[in-house]
């Protein structure tokens, strides 16, 4: 099996979103040829969820 390159880009703390867009756009120009693989590391801000009994408590 041959080779392929591979691009690894660390983008640090990044939004969720636009890191999800950059993803869709990389998908797309990956599947026309446009560019090599690509290996995206990041992180996004902390998130809390509260569940449904969680409303209005600390």
């Amino acid at each position: 099996m041959a080779e392929k390159d591979t691009a690894l880009v660390d983008l640090g703390l990044s939004e969720y979103r636009a890191t999800y867009e950059l993803q869709v756009a990389l998908v797309d120009r990956r599947k026309e040829g446009d560019c090599e693989d690509v290996f995206l590391v990041t992180e996004h801000p902390s998130v809390f969820t509260l569940g449904r009994r969680g409303a209005g408590r600390t």
